[in-house]
């Protein structure tokens, strides 16, 4: 009530002896008035807590935690602390470090600031206010008195996401909310985050968070939880290389502001500083960049492509990515750019048909077998703490191909010697661009500065030298950030997850780049024909990023194929209409909009069940998701369950193409499928047979994944728990232990800093009656180092289960919850370093998580639609009753379960016979998806093929999809007589580079004994 009495008399009174005196009085209060035009912009300091005032937020920290953040444009609380006081700020060294201890607010002229220190340890975070923007600016620097410094950050405390969500240019573009909270994600700058800000949403309003800084200096984004539907964000500055010699960690200033409006309104500001601070180079030398609306990836120069090419895109408009054109192999004998014979023959006709062509190049690659790397090894990148050297594939055996040193392009040797290579094959091809792969990734390096200069630093200066050497050619690069988006035209969307687990995309990166930068799907993203590439689009879309068409034969330019007509459908149209994301108009009921010449328009939306492209009026695709059951008069096509209006038994974790069509009449196929209940992914309608596979669709009685913002997360050292820090991490991943991948949660003990603790994650969970707690736990194959995990699992603080397990593959283990039904029980996960306490490369995943009770007997119904003359031969679960010539019910089948019907008699066999020549079905899908017929170029095809050095005549060709399964089928009219067995050989071709081989299965299922049987082999030779 002073403090307030004193404000007021500082305006009401005009004399000058009364100003004075209040002055006095608002200073020995630890108040700070900015101006009287500004005159609700201040700073409080009261101890550890310190207020901030604008005209448009007001701010709480809380030591060196920002914990409160009120918009007052639209009366928003953007941050709910939880229980726990926060105490995030941490400053972390190479070697034991423990906590900080704070000192008070203090408030000096326009600056608050506060320290966090010990003896050797010091963070310092300073606070004040822009008069003129009204931003709240924040100063962090931290030093220690030895060496070993790893990192300082200070923490936004409870960011709620029950109400909003966090947008942040990681991953070209990304949306944590309460369903992807992204927990544990190390977002470093300029890296995986890709511009030096981010912006929280609300329905009403934003807050921004951006970083002014010049140097380029390495920093990160931690995501964690301390439960509440709340996120901390851990901001974090590295110590630069070398890390063992690092004394203090660079001063970084950090701007907050909050606005009415959508994230376009404060990512503008940002957007408005790069044009300022790094003006983008201009295209005035190559021109024809602004046409750009479509890449064309060509994994060859096969000359006889290009005409096609022609007939079925708009070459004035389209950059042909020209990737093996070098007379080395791909990624071999860097920095070697020789030319293979016909590539400039192949651009020059590129050329004559209105085509622009853009050469691979690999930005830091020298290879060790080359004679360039003796005189350059002395600038290979070094890890910045262990000091390491590093590479492409550089923990693997010198002998294997592809693998390459990174160079530091900070190094003017390197500078000059990757332009002169690079030169005489500009002279002899004449591209219109280069692509630098391995652009966009940045290295915090361990040598140190190298000619005063930073990696990132010499990285930017490269790209301007090569400006300077190549001044006509356009430049795109593997990925893009806010520091080398000036001097590129296109980009890879680099490192983006399609797994929806993780994260939403979004098109922030996309609105800060353009125009300057027109991103296009990246070298992984898959073939329109591999059954990934729905997930790969998706994820493209959201982040306003066209798909990339790649071409390797006349096969994907194919058009009678759906999948490659969906694709260059969607690339014509761009072409035509000249889109671009629409940065200024009104995105109302879109995920992103574009605008095209003519006032054409574009957009992506979403209906929470159907995910819709449309340009200029045409629906481009159409994606059903997160659905049991689907109303809708569309087709999606194979699918062996549904009626006149309805799909049914629909997975909902899956995705479906739409397409216009009717339903086909003469397919055998389910006509109901009860809510709850899916179709399995070994369903299989072909000719003359229909297998169905019925699965429980029903949510878990409690689901672990779901409740992740409820759940603790921390480290325990001694006893004493703690936030995640050290190195620790808790987050939803994809792992592999035995050979088997498997969705979970990935937690790694400690392992930075403060060693010998562990992490865990803590879950309130209901029981029922007769519950077990169920899952799985492994440690990842790809853990070399490690000395094994020990997992245990607490309830309400009693330890319950504990095992130690190395890469020994997935080990089930289980916990009678019995005593404790009808509570609510602590169920803790921890994953601990072992007896050693060595948590180098501990990769441990905890995986099908269940609580579960005695299983309880479902029996549903399911009535089926027949093929026209259909002998209704009925096998498996449930029982067969016939309707009519075309219909039948199958009652009592149980869930889960299986059956098939036979509707043709089949191809009459006998002894002796080979199968491989009769007539045979191709089906293709993704591992746990569903299966259409067709699959990739050449499968089903027969030839004589060695493998092992064995020959076999009349083998089918049958590669897999990516992530995915090729499944040859015959059906097949046995004797009466019996007595056969059916003899076969498989393994991979001489010749094939597989990385973990193929996995061959042999199914067999029969109208006597009604169940599948299976023989499965793995391995890469003929068996």
């Amino acid at each position: 009530m002073f403090q307030g009495a004193a404000i007021c008399s500082f305006f009401r009174n005009g004399g000058y002896t009364e100003r004075m005196r209040s002055l006095r009085i608002i200073f020995a209060a630890g108040v700070f008035l900015l101006s009287a035009t500004g005159a609700r912009a201040q700073l409080v300091a009261t101890g550890q807590t310190l207020t901030v005032t604008t005209t448009n937020a007001v701010a709480t920290f809380q030591g060196a935690d920002l914990t409160g953040f009120r918009n007052r444009g639209t009366n928003e609380n953007y941050l709910r602390l939880p229980t726990s006081a926060p105490g995030l700020a941490t400053v972390q060294t190479l070697a034991s470090t423990g906590q900080l201890t704070l000192s008070g607010w203090t408030v000096s002229g326009d600056t608050a600031t506060i320290t966090a220190s010990d003896a050797v340890r010091t963070l310092t975070l300073t606070v004040k206010i822009d008069p003129a923007s009204q931003e709240i600016v924040i100063r962090s620097a931290a030093r220690i008195s030895s060496t070993g410094l790893r990192q300082a950050s200070w923490s936004i405390a409870g960011l709620d996401i029950s109400n909003g969500h966090l947008i942040v240019p990681s991953n070209t573009g990304q949306v944590f909310d309460a369903a992807h909270p992204g927990l544990s994600a190390f977002l470093q700058y300029p890296n995986t985050w890709q511009a030096q800000m981010f912006v929280y949403e609300t329905a009403q309003g934003t807050m921004l968070a951006y970083s002014t800084d010049q140097e380029y200096a390495f920093k990160r984004l931690n995501l964690n939880t301390r439960g509440g539907s709340t996120l901390d964000l851990g901001i974090a500055t590295e110590a630069n290389g070398p890390m063992p010699a690092a004394s203090a960690v660079p001063t970084v200033e950090w701007r907050l502001k909050a606005f009415t409006g959508d994230w376009r309104t404060a990512a503008q500001v940002y957007k408005s500083w790069l044009a300022a601070n790094r003006p983008p180079v201009s295209n005035a030398a190559h021109p024809w960049v602004q046409n750009l609306r479509g890449i064309v990836g060509m994994g060859n120069s096969d000359a006889s492509l290009l005409a096609p090419l022609a007939a079925k895109l708009t070459p004035g408009t389209t950059l042909l990515y020209l990737i093996n054109w070098r007379s080395n192999a791909y990624d071999v004998n860097y920095p070697d750019y020789t030319p293979a014979a016909g590539v400039a023959s192949f651009v020059s006709q590129a050329h004559a048909l209105g085509f622009k062509v853009m050469l691979h190049t690999d930005l830091p690659g020298v290879s060790p077998g080359n004679a360039d790397y003796a005189g350059l090894q002395a600038y290979q990148v070094k890890t910045p703490d262990t000091l390491e050297p590093m590479g492409w594939f550089w923990d693997r055996p010198a002998s294997t191909p592809g693998r390459f040193a990174y160079i530091s392009p900070a190094s003017s040797q390197f500078r000059s010697l990757w332009i002169s290579r690079v030169r005489a094959a500009v002279t002899a091809v004449q591209p219109d661009a280069l692509h630098l792969d391995i652009s966009a990734p940045m290295y915090n390096d361990g040598n140190g500065l190298i000619g005063g200069l930073s990696y990132a630093q010499g990285s930017a200066q490269l790209h301007r030298d090569i400006i300077a050497a190549f001044p006509n050619l356009a430049l795109g690069g593997e990925g893009m950030n806010d520091i080398l988006y000036g001097f590129n035209s296109v980009a890879q969307a680099w490192s983006v997850a399609t797994d929806p687990v993780d994260s939403l995309g979004h098109p922030i990166a996309a609105f800060l780049f353009t125009p300057q930068v027109m991103y296009y799907g990246h070298l992984v993203q898959p073939k329109a024909t591999d059954r990934q590439f729905k997930a790969h689009l998706q994820t493209l879309e959201r982040r306003g990023v066209l798909p990339r068409v790649h071409v390797d034969s006349a096969g994907d330019l194919d058009t009678t194929n759906s999948d490659n007509a969906r694709l260059l459908n969607i690339f014509n149209n761009w072409a035509v209409n000249s889109f671009q994301l629409a940065a200024n108009s009104d995105w109302t009921g879109a995920l992103v909009r574009y605008q095209g010449a003519g006032n054409t328009t574009a957009s992506l939306t979403d209906s929470s069940q159907i995910l819709t492209l449309t340009g200029a009026g045409t629906t481009l695709f159409q994606l059903a998701h997160d659905v049991n059951q689907l109303a809708s008069t569309q087709l999606i096509p194979g699918w062996a369950a549904f009626d006149n209006t309805t799909f049914y038994g629909l997975d909902s974790t899956k995705q479906y193409w739409l397409a216009p069509g009717a339903r086909p009449a003469n397919m055998t196929h389910a006509t109901s499928i009860p809510s709850g209940v899916k179709l399995g992914a070994g369903t299989l309608v072909g000719d003359g047979f229909a297998h169905f596979e019925v699965e429980s669709a029903a949510p878990p009685l409690f689901d672990f994944m779901a409740n992740l913002l409820q759940s603790q997360q921390g480290v325990t050292y001694q006893g004493v728990d703690g936030p995640i820090a050290f190195g620790a991490v808790v987050t939803p991943s994809f792992n592999t232990a035995g050979g088997v991948g498997r969705s979970n949660l990935f937690l790694h003990p400690p392992y930075q800093g403060q060693l010998g603790g562990e992490t865990y994650i803590q879950f309130s969970a209901p029981v029922p009656a007769n519950a077990s707690f169920t899952f799985s736990i492994g440690v990842d194959d790809g853990a070399a180092c490690t000395d094994g995990v020990t997992f245990r699992v607490t309830v309400n603080g009693v330890e319950a289960w504990r095992l130690n397990a190395g890469r020994t593959g997935w080990h089930d283990g289980s916990v009678d919850l019995a005593t404790y039904a009808g509570s609510t029980v602590s169920l803790r996960l921890i994953s601990n370093p072992g007896p050693q306490s060595n948590a180098g490369c501990d990769w441990s995943a905890w995986s099908q998580l269940q609580i579960v009770t005695q299983p309880r007997v479902q029996t549903i119904t399911v009535p089926l639609a027949l093929a026209p003359g259909s002998p209704g031969v009925f096998t498996g679960d449930g029982s067969y009753t016939a309707a009519s010539s075309t219909s039948a019910t199958i009652g009592n089948v149980p869930v889960p379960g299986q059956f098939t019907v036979f509707t043709q008699t089949g191809q009459a066999v006998a002894a002796g016979m080979n199968i491989a020549a009769l007539p045979f079905q191709v089906w293709s899908g993704a591992t746990g998806d569903y299966l259409q017929l067709g699959s990739l170029p050449g499968n089903g095809d027969r030839a004589t093929v060695t493998s092992g050095g064995v020959a076999k005549t009349q083998a089918i060709f049958a590669h897999p999809p990516n992530g995915g399964r090729t499944i040859l089928s015959w059906m097949l009219n046995l004797p009466a007589s019996g007595g056969l067995t059916l003899n076969w050989s498989a393994g991979i071709g001489d010749g094939a580079d597989s990385d973990d081989g193929v996995q061959f299965s042999v199914l067999v299922t029969d109208s006597l004994t009604g169940h599948f049987s299976q023989r499965r082999m793995v391995g890469t030779q003929a068996v």
